[in-house]
């Protein structure tokens, strides 16, 4: 392999294609058929399987392929006052094809963020720390290093009904603050066990870019490029505490593709066009003097932002 190819930093967004005994089973448990032991048996299962299969292919580093969720949506789970968990598994039972309404082939149905969007019903607190479970189980049947997935928390914010959740919440920034402290919690649990790769799934970069996502904004009165930088200020502020230690933490946002680095880095908002590249990761970015990271808009391909933490 050419020397320049070796340079070149490849990852995988972390979830996989369940099985179909897996998701057999998510579905008669959501029935009732079956008890969470049988489940949490299934899924023990299927990531021995999915882990062996990575570390076949030769990948460094692997995950669980979230197979102990029924969605992503429910990485940020177990925790009292918003909890996705019970509403995705009658979803599902409901409409065991997961096809949103008006979704066609290469046309887009109702958006999650809406269809799941939900009011608190109390001030958050975390029952229990659920990524760190999964990064558990999954230390024990993985050779190689395996990596931890959250769901950012501009998500997770932008999923709540804010009109809904009074008297709890009176503004989208009293509850983000609290979603940041949740998932501080749930990463300093995750670094304390040893977990080197920390990712936080932060889709929403992506509807700062997205016509509809922008006019909805636009119609709330609320300004998108403040709505950015809350978000990058929230992500920042989820790996604050644990900047300079031993573990990695990434932001990825889908359709614009990961960001990477270390929790050394920070991310700062931009309006310069993407260009150069990280001699170390090979990222897309621009870099400030001080050497943060940047998060801009493509000026070339205007497809989107790109950026990345970098030390």
């Amino acid at each position: 392999m050419p020397a320049d190819l070796k340079r070149i930093r490849t990852d995988q967004v972390g979830s996989l294609l369940r099985p179909r005994a897996l998701i057999d089973a998510f579905l008669k448990f959501g029935r009732g058929e079956i008890s969470e032991a049988k489940l949490a048996d299934q899924q023990d299962r299927a990531v021995n399987d999915v882990v062996a299969r990575q570390e076949a292919a030769g990948l460094e580093v692997v995950t669980d392929g979230e197979y102990r969720r029924l969605n992503w949506q429910v990485s940020f789970s177990r925790v009292n006052g918003w909890d996705q968990t019970d509403r995705s598994l009658e979803g599902f039972v409901r409409n065991p094809s997961l096809v949103m309404e008006g979704e066609t082939p290469h046309s887009r149905g109702a958006d999650a963020v809406e269809s799941f969007k939900m009011p608190a019903d109390a001030k958050l607190a975390l029952v229990e720390n659920f990524p760190l479970k999964e990064y558990r189980y999954l230390t024990k049947v993985a050779s190689v290093p395996a990596k931890a997935m959250i769901m950012g928390p501009d998500r997770v914010s932008q999923m709540c009904d804010i009109e809904a959740s009074k008297p709890h919440y009176e503004t989208p920034d009293a509850f983000l603050a609290d979603v940041v402290k949740i998932e501080r919690e749930i990463i300093g649990g995750l670094v304390e066990a040893g977990c080197p790769y920390v990712q936080l799934d932060e889709p929403s970069y992506t509807g700062y870019v997205d016509r509809p996502t922008l006019e909805r904004i636009a119609a709330r009165g609320e300004d998108p490029m403040a709505n950015l930088n809350r978000a990058i200020d929230a992500s920042n502020a989820v790996v604050e505490p644990y900047r300079g230690r031993r573990y990695s933490a990434s932001t990825s946002a889908a359709a614009t593709g990961p960001a990477c680095g270390t929790g050394k880095g920070r991310m700062t908002a931009s309006p310069r066009c993407c260009s150069g590249a990280s001699s170390s990761t090979g990222c897309c970015l621009n870099t400030t003097r001080n050497g943060q990271a940047v998060l801009s808009r493509c000026a070339s391909c205007q497809k989107g932002f790109r950026w990345c933490l970098v030390s």
